[in-house]
């Protein structure tokens, strides 16, 4: 249980260690190309003490081979950084960050080919509170048939970038479960995707948390029951979040096309369905005061969920917006190709109507003065028309209505009709003059 202060690099060699590595209160830096190996014992960070271990550069790589790996141990805090291209790799199925109770754990993987090969997964947060934080495009690898376990006995927290506004994400390769104790947070300000299996121990435990600017798309998720809470950035289900208890906050937007449980979008909130022109599915919803559903169309004319938005739900939809506080339709144009720009085929000089939510339970607490439009992002001109919302049974509609005035031809037409008239009036008074 020794203290280690060791730093291995200009030179690049391996040390290999049969007897296994016990930092306490000290450091291991791991630079410039070297490589440790731990073969048949421990490999402890923060024994009894603080311990850190940095892996740095490309080439540089630490392997635990023995019959352990932990991050925090016997009351210990450890931190391991791996950065600029180091690696890491772990083959023990007694991988821990966060051991027991009283032991603090973490890791960060940050810069572009920095990486974790946790060959035979890990616990983060096991009896001890244990944070894994993957940034700036570093990257974990789960071995096959292998999970990364969060909170089981303690707070586990897996971080998708940093929590300050500016850092990026990186990528997971393979399954996350969670525990009670287990909470994912989405802080990256790019876009991030998880597509290995996202599943809860069981029913109703972990907790997803979108904080960040970024989005983060989910692919995988039917497995996962716990909450998840969309306090900023945008959140796009392209899977089954239907057991998982949903929120999104007031700078959140939900988007996708899988199917979401129950949904309250108010106070700033938004709605997306789709990923572009798109349906998304959820049980009964409420459309409250401040909310807002963005609403995007390709083609003036075409089929719901194809060539425009639709929310489609099973349950009820009710209305509790009011026409001192309501709900905002955000119309978005796009082109075939689903970038901005002018909607194809769109006459304002005709009628059109959009279902733009089904709901088979019914609509309760409809108003149109309940809603209010914003045409913002609707490139076309509208020639004077204007868009309303009206129930047609089940069906919730966006209108547009074209303007009652003529158009330049017409007035044209009827002055020249006018000039026509005057004409003949002077023609017989000079006759009749005569």
């Amino acid at each position: 249980m020794g203290d280690i202060y060791t730093e291995l690099s200009s030179d690049p060699g391996t040390w290999n260690n049969v007897a296994g590595i016990f930092i306490g209160d000290g450091a291991l830096t791991i630079a410039d190309g070297a490589n440790v190996v731990v073969t048949t014992s421990q490999f402890v960070v923060g024994n009894s003490g603080t311990g850190t271990m940095l892996i740095t550069g490309s080439g540089s790589k630490a392997t635990a081979s023995g019959y352990d790996f932990n991050v925090g141990l016997w009351g210990g805090t450890g931190t391991v950084s791996i950065e600029n291209g180091g690696a890491l790799e772990t083959n023990s199925t007694d991988t821990n960050v966060g051991f027991d109770s009283g032991d603090t754990g973490s890791v960060l993987i940050t810069g572009a080919g920095s990486t974790w090969f946790a060959n035979a997964g890990a616990f983060v947060g096991y009896f001890g509170t244990g944070t894994l934080t993957i940034a700036n495009s570093g990257a974990v690898v789960i071995g096959e048939t292998h999970q990364i376990y969060l909170g089981d006995g303690a707070p586990g927290t897996l971080n998708i970038g940093a929590y300050d506004g500016t850092t990026t994400g990186g990528t997971v390769t393979g399954g996350i479960t969670a525990y009670g104790n287990g909470v994912i947070n989405f802080n990256q300000t790019d876009a991030f995707t998880l597509d290995g299996a996202l599943t809860s121990y069981e029913p109703g435990t972990g907790s997803l948390v979108q904080r960040g600017s970024g989005t983060t798309t989910l692919t995988n998720a039917a497995g996962f029951s716990g909450t998840t809470t969309i306090e900023s950035g945008r959140l796009v289900v392209n899977t089954s979040l239907a057991s998982s208890t949903l929120t999104v906050g007031s700078e959140g937007t939900l988007a996708g096309t899988g199917t979401v449980g129950a949904l309250s979008i108010a106070d700033g909130a938004t709605i997306a369905p789709g990923t572009s022109p798109g349906t998304l599915n959820a049980g009964s919803t409420t459309f409250g005061a401040g909310g807002n559903y963005e609403w995007e169309i390709n083609a003036a004319e075409g089929s719901a969920g194809t060539n425009w938005d639709v929310l489609n739900i099973t349950g009820t939809l009710t209305i509790t917006a009011t026409a001192m506080d309501p709900f905002v339709i955000e119309l978005v144009s796009l082109l075939g190709d689903n970038s901005a720009g002018a909607l194809a085929n769109f006459d304002a000089a005709q009628d059109y109507s959009y279902t733009i939510a089904t709901a088979s339970g019914g609509i309760t607490g409809f108003s149109a003065d309940a809603f209010s439009v914003s045409t913002a992002g609707f490139v076309n001109n509208l020639l004077g028309g204007a868009w309303s919302l009206a129930q047609a049974g089940n069906s919730l509609n966006l209108n547009f209505t074209a303007s009652a005035v003529p158009e330049p031809s017409t007035y044209a037409a009827f002055a020249g009709l006018l000039a026509l008239g005057f004409a003949f009036w002077r023609k017989r008074q000079r006759v009749g003059g005569a």
